[in-house]
């Protein structure tokens, strides 16, 4: 029988290889202050399943869920949901969205089966950064905004580079503006290959935040708020240097498909080496409250 259980502190451990989190030398877990909502499944002792949910105010978004394979289509992931449900009507939680790749036609129909309204909200293009070093008029505008960044005051470093204090300013900054902190979490993260640039008032005009993945390095997040493409240039002249010093050859951008703009500087910066990897479900659910 399909036992459901809030994962805190005492229980995290053992959930935590479900939920893809880091275990120390001694395959210990340290539960994250990271006001996460983690729900798990046991099965007849055996922890089967997990699920963990962002909560933000009154929406909740799914971070990430598996299943033991021995255990799908049994109901557990059917349980999880169905908790966090009951706990979100406590918390007056009114919607809970979830995104997964289109071709993941097991999650994409059970999302559909729980009541879920999905639609296709991003493209996923990738390239290899060896035929990208080819193209003149990439590393041309590169070096262009390298040269500029004098006369606009400003200056890149990696996120390992800032100061603790500006670390914490950084995650106040993304939460305050609707990105939430989860790009930031331990694990996938790479904060060597993840850049800010600041003005000269330590203004943040644009930022790049990536992931280390088996296939190479994925850029899960990027945004200037300036008009100009002089920021975002110095972010990817600073990830092509530090990739190239570390002999990385792959590497994947990701944009919303809905974004004209992104879209338009993706093409223009990498043209014919981009090729789409793939298509992202973005699905949302209304919640009872």
């Amino acid at each position: 029988m399909l036992e459901v259980t809030k994962i805190g502190t005492k229980n995290y451990t053992y959930f935590a290889p479900l939920l893809f989190e880091q275990m120390d030398a001694d395959q210990k877990a340290i539960l994250p202050d990271d006001g996460f909502v983690r729900i798990g499944v046991i099965d007849d002792g055996v922890a089967c399943g997990a699920a963990n949910f962002q909560v933000e105010e009154t929406t909740a978004q799914l971070v990430s869920v598996y299943v033991t394979e021995k255990h799908r289509r049994k109901g557990a992931a059917t349980a999880l949901f169905d908790t966090f449900t009951e706990l979100a009507e406590k918390k007056n939680i009114i919607a809970l969205s979830v995104s997964c790749a289109k071709e993941n036609e097991d999650l994409n129909a059970f999302l559909d089966a729980m009541g879920f309204q999905l639609f296709d909200s991003a493209s996923a293009y990738g390239f290899t950064l060896s035929d990208v070093a080819e193209c003149r008029v990439l590393l041309a505008d590169m070096k262009r905004a390298l040269d500029q960044r004098r006369e606009n005051w400003q200056e890149v470093f990696s996120f390992r580079e800032l100061q603790p204090y500006q670390q914490m300013e950084f995650r106040q900054y993304m939460k305050n503006n609707g990105w939430g902190t989860e790009w930031l979490r331990e694990g996938e993260f790479a904060p060597d290959l993840s850049f800010v640039v600041l003005d000269i008032k330590k203004k943040i005009v644009a930022f790049m935040i990536c992931s280390k993945q088996e296939e190479g390095v994925n850029i899960d997040l990027l945004y200037g708020a300036g008009k100009g493409p002089t920021a975002l240039l110095l972010l990817f002249a600073e990830l092509y240097r530090t990739l190239k010093k570390h002999g990385q050859e792959d590497l994947k951008i990701t944009y919303l498909a809905e974004n004209p703009q992104m879209e338009a500087l993706g093409q223009r910066l990498f043209g014919e080496h981009l090729e789409k990897v793939t298509s992202l479900i973005y699905a949302i659910r209304l919640l009872e409250a």
